[in-house]
C-alpha cells in the first residue's frame, strides 16, 4: 500500500474511532456520516484482505500473571478489550467495580485494592480507634472539615495541601488558643504520615481513589492528632506483594523522594530543574500547576529530564506535555520520557529531542532515533502503519540516523513485529521491565 493511501486510511479511520461532530451544521453531519459510511466499507475491505489486524478481545488468562487476575479481594474478568493500544479490564473487588485502562494502571489499582484491605483492617483495631475518639475530642473546627469532608479538605496534592493550610490559618487567625499551632503543624504531619503508609504499601499517595485517600486521610488524622501513633513496621500487610519487575537505583530514588518531601517541596524542587534546564517561567509553570499530573507524575518526569544533562531541547518535552487531560494521559507521558531517560542511561545518551508527530523522540550519541510508545499489545492497524511509516522515513537536519529503535512497554503481535522489521525499526518489548520504569 502507497504511503498516500495509508495517511487516507489513518484519516478516515481516526473519523471512525474518534468523531468529532460538535457543533456541525446539519449538511456537515450529512457529509460526516456520509464519509464514515464510505470509510466503514474501505476499511471493511482492506481488513477483508489482511493488510491489517482486526481490534479482537483477549483473554486475561493469557496475558496476566496469575497474581494480577484474582487473589482474595479481587479478580480480572476473563474478557479484555482493547481501547487503541491499550486494554481496557474489568475488575471485580471486595470495595466495588473497577475498570481501568492499561497493564500499568490496572497494577496500580491491583495493588490498591489490597492497600484498602490493610487500612481498613487498621482502622477497626481498638487502639486506632482510641486515638481516633481522642483526636476527634479535641476542639477544632478545621478537623471537622475533615471527617466531613476528608478528601476535598486534606487530599495530598499540591493545591489540596495549600487551600487546606491558608484555610487553617483564617479559620484560627481570630481567636488563637493554645492547640492551635499543634493543629496547623498537623496538617503537615498527616501528609507526611501518609506518604509513609503509601511508600510501605507499595501505593501512590496521589492516588485519585476516593475510598483509598479516605482511609489514609483517617489514619493520618488518628496519629497526628490523636494518641495513636503506630510504627511503619507494625502496620499490618498480609496482602501478597505484587512484583512485576526490578526497579533501578534510579526508580528507587524516586520512590524515597516522594516519599519524603512534600508537595510543597517537590513543587519548588521541581520548578528549580526546570529552570536549570533554561525552561522560560510561563512553561514551568504551566506544568507544574497542570491539573492532569500528579506531584508525582511531575517529579518522574522532571527527574528523568534532570539526568539528561546535555540533551538539546528538552523544553519540547514539556510542551509536548501539557495537552494530557486525563490520569491516563498523564501515565503514558510520564513512560514516554522515562524510555528516554533509561536510553540515556543504560545504552547511549541522548543528544536531542526531535518532535515527530506530537511526541518526543530522542536522537542518541550512537546515531539511534528512538520512539518510546506505552502500549500493551500492538497489533498492525492503520494507525500503527502511519505512525511506522513516518518515523522510518524521519530525517534529522545535519544528523545521520544510523537505526531507528522502538521501545513498547508490552508486546507486538506477530504481524506487527514482522512489518515493522520490515520497515528497518528494530523493536523492543517489555522495556518497563528492563529499565525500571515507575507505574
Amino acid at each position: 500500500m502507497t504511503m498516500s493511501k495509508v495517511v487516507l486510511v489513518c484519516t478516515i479511520w481516526s473519523l471512525l474511532i474518534v468523531p468529532h461532530q460538535s457543533g456541525l451544521a446539519q449538511d456537515e453531519k450529512e457529509s460526516f456520516l456520509q464519509q464514515s459510511q464510505q470509510a466503514g466499507e474501505f476499511l471493511k475491505e482492506i481488513y477483508e484482505k489482511g493488510e491489517y489486524e482486526a481490534w479482537e478481545t483477549r483473554r486475561a488468562s493469557e496475558i496476566l500473571s496469575p497474581q494480577l487476575i484474582s487473589g482474595p479481594y479481587h479478580e480480572v474478568e476473563e474478557t479484555v478489550e482493547s481501547q487503541g493500544p491499550l486494554s481496557i479490564f474489568k475488575v471485580q473487588s471486595t470495595f466495588g467495580p473497577f475498570e481501568v485502562k492499561g497493564e500499568a494502571m490496572l497494577r496500580r489499582l491491583i495493588k490498591e485494592i489490597y492497600a484498602l484491605a490493610v487500612l481498613q483492617d487498621t482502622t477497626r483495631t481498638e487502639a486506632f480507634q482510641k486515638g481516633l475518639k481522642e483526636a476527634g475530642s479535641r476542639p477544632l473546627v478545621l478537623y471537622n472539615n475533615l471527617v466531613a469532608h476528608p478528601v476535598a479538605t486534606l487530599s495530598a496534592v499540591p493545591e489540596g495541601l495549600a487551600t487546606f493550610v491558608a484555610g487553617s490559618v483564617t479559620a484560627v487567625k481570630a481567636n488563637r488558643t493554645e492547640y492551635e499551632d499543634r493543629y496547623l503543624e498537623a496538617a503537615l504531619v498527616v501528609s507526611r504520615y501518609k506518604r509513609k503508609y503509601a511508600t510501605q504499601l507499595g501505593i501512590d499517595v496521589y492516588t485519585t481513589n476516593p475510598v483509598l485517600q479516605k482511609e489514609m486521610n483517617r489514619l493520618g488524622w488518628a496519629a497526628a492528632l490523636g494518641d495513636w501513633t503506630p510504627s511503619l513496621v507494625t502496620l499490618p500487610f498480609s496482602a501478597p506483594i505484587i512484583t512485576v519487575y526490578k526497579t533501578s537505583s534510579f526508580s528507587q530514588s524516586l520512590i524515597n523522594l516522594l516519599s519524603e518531601e512534600t508537595p510543597g517541596t517537590l513543587w519548588n524542587q521541581n520548578n528549580e530543574l526546570l529552570k536549570e534546564m533554561g525552561i522560560r517561567e510561563g512553561l514551568r509553570e504551566s506544568f507544574l500547576n497542570h491539573l492532569a499530573y500528579s506531584p508525582r507524575h511531575k517529579t518522574v518526569i522532571v527527574r528523568s529530564l534532570a539526568t539528561m544533562e546535555k540533551t538539546r531541547n528538552r523544553h519540547r518535552v514539556i510542551e509536548l506535555a501539557l495537552p494530557a487531560r486525563t490520569e491516563n494521559d498523564a501515565l503514558s507521558y510520564q513512560q514516554i520520557v522515562e524510555m528516554l531517560a533509561g536510553h540515556h542511561r543504560m545504552e547511549s545518551p541522548i543528544e536531542e529531542i526531535v518532535v515527530y508527530r506530537g511526541l518526543p523522540l530522542g536522537y542518541a550519541k550512537n546515531g539511534t532515533l528512538l520512539f518510546g510508545f506505552p502500549v500493551d499489545y500492538g497489533r498492525w492497524v492503520p494507525f500503527s502503519d502511519y505512525l511506522m511509516r513516518g518515523f522510518a522515513h524521519t530525517r534529522i537536519e545535519s544528523k545521520t540516523v544510523r537505526a531507528r529503535k522502538l521501545w513498547i512497554t508490552g508486546k507486538l503481535s506477530p504481524k506487527a513485529k514482522k512489518e515493522i522489521m520490515a520497515l528497518n525499526i528494530t523493536a523492543k518489548e517489555e522495556v518497563d521491565q528492563k529499565i525500571g520504569m515507575i507505574d
